[in-house]
Order: structure tokens, then sequence, then C-alpha cells
């Protein structure tokens, strides 16, 4: 069989990837520097206007708001993304990286960064920096305008190179990415980190030529970003009126507003909307929770298990939304992120003057705080002294280093001792152990055992039905406490969970934990373990437990999100008006302009044997979210299945130049070829190949 190199030349409509291919495939060793972007076709510039709609720009900010610019211009807000910047070791760089899979060398004058092993070797140019803070991220932008995230990461502080993945946000946990595949599409920056890492951006791709004409506002997070497109209220303000134009300020909505905005870019979470649409998923002011769907502990295998600790607080990556809406601070005291940051800029993170010795904390917590060393047991001014270095111990692992805790809890080492969760008191205190710490902590502060059975409630370790019900019910926890509690119980019980489930659509629940639900009935029909009666009858009693009625019920009331995800539901049961509730959304606008409508009449329509309408579904999918794996292996498959060898074959080789280390696809392009010799559409293979 051919190499997958030699098959680049039998591409047929895919002859515009032959410079991705080059170049993601086979490596870029020109020294050069990327070759010029094409100018942005017509299509794609009616994209970008429809995307940047609304926006100003920092500048125009600034003509009237000269303090907080000011601010905001030195502030790591304004940081994350500098276009043209020089690295931090430009003048004297750091040692070459290596590694069993990986070796990459920096080249003198801070200006590239040569792969001299793994993946796509050459000399790539460093066109734009991320970061610089504590760790910076590189780009380098490709002949197609992709930006593509190089290797590795450098430590600021240490003075080191480290590999990308323990440099960043924590998106590459969901991902894996392995060192010497590190030019995967899943590092394409244009498409994973436009979002947060500028203001106003549109990813600007053209379907037909397949390349990026990306823009964006202002690079960084800047003004718009928190308060939304304000060229309405520029334009009034220069009239002279001040009050016009739909903009938004965080402190004027309540804490869950308020933190939302944040949350767009502090949480690690899955869009609604694809990224390639010409909608933005979220703007500030918008529901956020209908937006995007935040991660919670999916799985206690793998990197997903890596996020979060035993008792669900965030272990790694960028989670401070996650961490925050678990905290009493929030729940009981409406604590939002601008109680303690100054997002315009500031102090060390952005953080209030008033933020250290706990003059913030004494609003709440006069008593404590008036207290001082007979509260703390620790000398003032000494670690252990103020607040945070307790209540928020940095036991988190993003960018490089460890960040602090948001779920702002007491300390409790007696999980530690029990389930290995991390504590202050153990963290300060290593050398002593956690039981020394949890016999400490029991002879000064007492018997912390209701907090203690929360966190483990939240953890599950008992696996208490009981328990995990009385969370799910409780108005007062966390939404996403709760959702998580959902997710266990579906776990534990199977079919027995579908009342409680039920209930909760019935009531009036937050948003994200109706979407949890509506998903967690929709797998209640996955056991294709059984034979074919006895799945018949487990279908039937899901339908018994009410399952198919709630979802009908939430078809005709939910917000457009919501009746996507219950119609998804009854299609996954089988539910004989599966495939009718799915196509009456397509009546809905907000809905029908997405890709995840048409990729759940794409699955309806593969299972159900109906081949030529999953084709097609799939077939629009692709036009709205040209990169998405699945819609591209189940499309070939089709096409495959119907003898359209050649369509197969350069779908799968689509797949294949987004990720070249892909074994499955490398196959079904072989697969896919022998077939087309078979049938005379490409010549013998050479012999020896």
């Amino acid at each position: 069989m051919p190499h997958i190199k030699d098959a680049m030349s039998h591409r047929g409509s895919m002859g515009s990837l032959v410079a991705v291919a080059a170049l993601v495939l086979m490596g870029c060793s020109d020294t050069s520097g990327p070759e010029s972007v094409p100018a942005p076709s017509p299509e794609s510039m009616a994209h970008t206007a429809a995307i940047q709609d609304g926006y100003a720009g920092a500048a125009a900010c600034a003509e009237c708001h000269a303090e907080e610019t000011a601010a905001w211009e030195s502030s790591r807000h304004n940081a994350i993304f500098r276009p043209g910047a020089a690295p931090a070791w430009k003048t004297s760089p750091p040692p070459a990286y290596s590694s069993e899979e990986l070796v990459v060398a920096p080249l003198a004058g801070g200006g590239s960064l040569q792969v001299q092993k793994g993946g796509a070797m050459g000399t790539f140019p460093i066109d734009g920096v991320i970061g610089g803070k504590r760790m910076e991220s590189y780009v380098t932008r490709l002949k197609d305008g992709a930006w593509l995230l190089l290797p590795l990461s450098y430590q600021v502080e240490g003075r080191s190179f480290v590999p990308y993945s323990e440099g960043t946000c924590g998106i590459e946990l969901l991902y894996g990415t392995k060192e010497g595949n590190w030019q995967s599409f899943e590092r394409v920056w244009n498409h994973r980190c436009l979002e947060c890492h500028t203001t106003g951006g549109s990813i600007g791709f053209d379907v037909s030529s397949q390349e990026y004409n990306t823009t964006y506002v202002d690079a960084g997070a800047g003004c718009e970003a928190c308060h939304g497109p304000g060229a309405e209220h520029a334009k009034a303000a220069r009239a002279g009126d001040v009050t016009a134009g739909p903009m938004v300020n965080p402190g004027d909505l309540p804490a869950a507003g308020s933190i939302e905005i944040c949350a767009s870019c502090h949480a690690l979470s899955l869009p609604f909307e694809s990224r390639w649409g010409g909608n933005r998923p979220y703007r500030p002011g918008d529901d956020w929770s209908q937006a995007y769907l935040p991660l919670l502990r999916p799985s206690e295998q793998g990197s997903f298990a890596r996020l979060t600790h035993a008792d669900h607080t965030p272990a790694a990556g960028v989670m401070e939304y996650q961490g925050l809406v678990q905290s009493l601070c929030y729940l009981e005291g409406n604590a939002r992120c601008t109680t303690c940051h100054n997002p315009h800029g500031g102090g060390e993170n952005l953080l209030k003057a008033a933020t250290s010795g706990g003059a913030l904390c004494a609003d709440c917590h006069a008593e404590e705080v008036a207290a001082g060393e007979a509260h703390t047991h620790h000398v003032a001014g000494r670690p252990g002294s103020d607040c945070i270095d307790c209540h928020m111990p940095t036991d988190i692992e993003a960018l490089g280093t460890r960040l602090a805790s948001h779920a702002i809890d007491v300390p409790l080492p007696v999980n530690n001792v029990d389930f290995g969760i991390p504590d202050a008191c153990s963290l300060c205190h290593g050398d002593r152990g956690a039981d020394w710490a949890a016999a400490q902590y029991r002879e000064l502060w007492g018997d912390p055992e209701s907090r203690r059975r929360r966190r483990l409630t939240v953890a599950f370790m008992s696996e208490d039905v009981k328990a995990l019900e009385a969370l799910l019910l409780n108005p007062d926890e966390s939404p996403l406490l709760r959702a998580d509690a959902a997710s266990a119980l579906a776990r534990i019980q199977h079919v027995d969970a579908i009342p409680i489930l039920v209930t909760i659509l019935d009531q009036d629940t937050p948003l994200v934990v109706k979407r949890y639900a509506v998903d967690l009935l929709g797998g209640m029909g996955a056991r294709a373990d059984l034979p074919f009666q006895a799945r018949a009858d487990h279908l039937q009693m899901v339908q018994d437990a009410g399952a198919h009625a709630a979802l009908r019920r939430v078809c005709e009331t939910g917000v457009p999100v919501l009746r996507l995800g219950a119609a998804s539901s009854l299609a996954r049961l089988g539910a004989e008006d599966g495939l009718q509730q799915l196509e009456a959304l397509l009546a809905e606008p907000a809905l029908a302009g997405g890709y995840r409508l048409h990729q759940a009449l794409a699955r309806y329509n593969l299972v159900s044997g109906r081949l030529d309408e999953a084709a097609a579904a799939f077939e629009t999918v692709l036009s709205m979210t040209p990169n998405y794996m699945d819609a591209i292996q189940d499309l070939g498959f089709i096409y495959f299945s119907s003898e359209r060898f050649e369509e197969a074959r350069d779908l799968w080789m689509r797949g294949l130049i987004l990720d070249p280390g892909n074994k499955d696809l490398r196959l079904r392009v072989h697969l896919a070829e022998d077939e087309m010799r078979k049938h005379g559409l490409l010549p013998p293979a050479a012999s020896g190949s």
C-alpha cells in the first residue's frame, strides 16, 4: 500500500489542502518565514462582519474612560495574546528541550524554534506570544493562515522550556495531544484559543479554499469582552448621550450573571454553538448556561479525572468558575469575582489592595478576622495568618505553577488522610504528613464533620443514595454539584434514578442541572450488552418509569438548548416520535443555524439505516463546523458503504490532515484506495509499497 504522503496526489476536490498537508503532515523546513496570507474572500468577509458587528475597540473606549483603559493596558488581560512580540528569552535563550518524543531548540535572537525531532520538523518563526506572567506559549502562522501552537511553553520564573501540556489553561488535558503529534488540529490557535485570547475574534475560515482569514477587534481581553459590543454606545457618547447603547456593567448584574461573564474564559466548558459559525457562543449579559456546558467530573479515568480532586473541587486548569460556584461565599454571601479582583488591572493577580489581611473577608466574617491569632493559630504576618492561606490553598496545577482554589472552604486534612484530597494544612506542613495535620486541626478547631460530610457527599465516596438525592434536590446547593449528583445517581441506580431525574425536570431547577438530566435520561437506553429481547424489555422499563413523557414535556416548554437535548434523548431511546421531535426543531432559527441539531439528525438517520438522509445531515454539519471529526469519520463510512470510494478517501484524508497521528483514519484511507484500484480509479500500487 502507498505511504500516506504518496496518496496526497490523488485528493480530487481536496487540492486546496496541499499546502496544509505539506506543513502539517510532513513538516515545514522553510526558514524564511510564512508566506503572505491570501486576501479574504467576500464570503469570509461577510462572516467576519456578522460576528464582529457592534464592536468599537478599546481605543474608542479610551476617549471617555482613560483611567480604566490605562490600567487595562498594563494588566494581564491585555497581555494574554501579543502578536509580533518577542519571547522573554530573546536575549538569553534557555537550553534546548529534549524528550523521547520531541527535541526543540531555540534559535539565537528569539525569533524561531527549531523542531529537530517529533512530528512536523523544521524551523518555525514565533509570530505571537501568549501570556507571559508565569508562562509563555507561542504560535507560528502557517501558509493557510492557521496559527499553530508550537510544542513548547516557557516557564518565566524557572527560565526553562516545558511541554506545552504543562503550560496551558488545562484544555490540553481534554484532548491529550502527545508531544510528537504537536501539529494536531487541536493545536490550531484560531479554532481553540481565539475566543478568550482576543476580543471580537472571528475564525474567518473559508471552506472552499480551506484557508483562515482570522481577524479580531482587540488582541487580549479588551473592554468589550466584559462589557459587550460598544459601537452604538460610543457613537451616542460622542453625540453627547453617555447613557445610550446596550452596554453591560458586570457590577449591576446579580452575582450569577456577573461571574458568568468571567466564566466564559475562566471555566473549562463546552460551547453549544460551533466557534466556526457566524454567531458568537456568548456575549456579556446573555444566559451563559444556554451558551456553554461547564465540565464537571465526567470520568474517573484518564485525563478527565485530572481536572478535579476526588471531592470535585478543581485540580487542574483554569476553572475558577467551577470552584467559586461551589463555595459558601458565593452560595450564601453572593461573592463574585469582582469582590476581590479589579478586572481593569491593579495589584498582583488583579487583586484589590484590600484583599490581603482579611479586610474583604471581614464584611461577612468580622468576628473571625477580629480574633486574629486566636482564630488562625498562626503568627500575624507569617504564612497561615491570612485568610486565603488556609481557605484558598494553591492546590490547582495550571500554567506551569500552582493556582489558588476558588472553592473557598475550611481545610479538611481528615479527607486527605482518608481519600487523598489536598488540604491547606498538609500543603504547608508537608514534612509532617496529613495524619499530623488532621490531629492538629481537631485540637485547634474541633471536629469539621458538617463540612466533611458535604464534601464527601459531593465526592460520592460512600455512594449514599439518600445523601445524593438530598444534594440533587437542595435548591440552596451549587447547581454544578447538583448536576454531579444527578450523574452519580444515574451511574449507581441506572433505571431506578429516572423518577428523581424526572422530578428535577418538572421543577424550577437551574438550567445546567436540567441539561445534564435530559442527557442522562437519553443514556438510559444504551444497553448494547443485552440480547435483543432483553434490550427491548429494558427500553420499555425506561419508558414506564416516565423518561419519555418527561422528555416530551421539555420539548414543549424548555428553552431551545434544552429542547434539543430532550429531542436528542428521545431519539437515542428509540422513541417513535424521536425523529419528529428533532425535525420540528428545524423551524427554530437558533437551532437550525447551529450544527448540533443537524448532527443529532445525522446520527439518528445513520442508526436507522437512512443513509442518504444521514449523509445530507452530516454534509450540513461539516459546512458549519469543518473540523468535526465524528462527522468526518461517519460521513466517510456512508460514502464507503455506498461505494463512493473516492469521496470517502478524500474526506478521510481531510481528517488525517487535521489529526496526523490518527492510525484508524490512516487505515481507512488505505482501504478506500484499495477499493479505488479495484474499480480502476487509481493505478496499481507500485511493487513493494
